[in-house]
């Protein structure tokens, strides 16, 4: 936890952000300033609580962390890894129950709610360069669409629309959609898929779980060189394997992977007329970022047919910023207050 002391003579406006997702929770404290972008002073992970546990925790954090005894929270924002369709939220992937209402009650201050992925969204006008990597050069048309893709325990994508006040963010369970092959590869991954669990969708390819599934398949027909068969599996553990080239079937699984994950956003830019840019960021994307800049990536990308020379002009860029997601439910929060 990072923690940076207020100045007594300050009374700035403090908001509380989080970002649940289907792993970790990260909680942050912000003072308001002038700009797009609050001031952190301080910030705790921890794995995704299960049930009602992340109300005691948030009560925790703000009571530890909160510059002096009497100060107060204007507002919070918590970004929920699932749809968000009333004051209370399961997540998609996790046993974890977010109440906004019990929340507010608990914190003092008015609760907002975002998927994960739209608060994401929100801190992209708020993003340094440094905190950002080109994937695809690109020219960004400037009221265009912004596009931004998560890929950690699952897949979440939410469009940014640039407007002459405020951003408009729309949210997407898009990972949950149907899955469509490519290649003649793709075809038996489908069926392989169908077979399996009834449907084949984007989250069960392209996600962490999905690398898994991957690797699953590709071993069919062999055993794992990397030692990985037998036993609980992660997608670090096979991104590292079939990078360091000790096992050609988990160096197919990330093949399939990496041209599964190109095709998506392509499919997601196409959607979204993204003409404004593309942004990819997640545990597991930020792990295979050096093959994020390799033609099979770009061309997966790109193969759109009359679309094609649409998506050549598209910036794609890799956030860097592990704790986007919270910058943004921050951003949300300090302008809500």
């Amino acid at each position: 936890m990072s923690n940076v002391p207020v100045p007594a003579t300050e009374t700035p406006r403090l908001v509380l952000a989080a970002d649940v997702g289907g792993t970790n929770a990260r909680l942050g404290l912000y003072a308001v300033a002038p700009g797009l972008r609050p001031r952190r002073l301080a910030t705790r992970t921890t794995a995704t609580p299960v049930g009602d546990e992340l109300l005691a925790l948030a009560s925790t954090f703000w009571h530890e962390v909160r510059p002096e005894p009497a100060a107060v929270l204007t507002a919070a924002c918590i970004g929920v890894a699932g749809p968000v369709e009333g004051p209370v939220v399961m997540l998609t992937n996790t046993p974890c129950r977010v109440d906004s209402v019990a929340l507010a009650r608990t914190l003092a201050a008015p609760v907002t709610l975002l998927n994960d992925v739209a608060a994401l969204a929100h801190a992209l006008p708020a993003l340094t360069a440094e905190e950002q990597t080109v994937l695809q050069a690109g020219t960004s048309v400037a009221r265009g669409a912004r596009v931004v893709v998560s890929v950690g325990t699952g897949f979440g994508q939410a469009v940014l629309h640039r407007g002459a006040g405020d951003d408009l963010v729309s949210c997407s369970e898009g990972g949950h959609a149907d899955w469509a092959p490519r290649t003649s590869r793709d075809a038996a991954l489908w069926h392989w898929l169908v077979a399996r669990d009834g449907r084949a969708e984007v989250e069960a390819v392209v996600s962490g779980r999905g690398l898994v599934t991957l690797h699953t398949f590709t071993h069919q027909n062999g055993a794992c060189r990397a030692g990985l068969a037998g036993g609980p599996v992660d997608g670090a553990a096979i991104s590292a394997a079939a990078l360091a080239q000790q096992c050609p079937h988990c160096a197919e699984a990330l093949d399939l992977f990496v041209e599964a994950l190109g095709a998506e956003l392509g499919n997601v830019a196409v959607r979204a007329a993204a003409t404004g840019g593309v942004w990819l960021t997640g545990s597991v994307a930020r792990a295979i970022q050096p093959l994020l800049v390799t033609d099979r990536m770009r061309q997966a990308f790109i193969d759109k047919g009359a679309m094609t020379p649409l998506l050549r002009g598209i910036p794609v860029s890799m956030i860097t910023l592990e704790d986007a997601g919270l910058l943004g439910a921050a951003v949300f929060a300090a302008r809500a207050c």
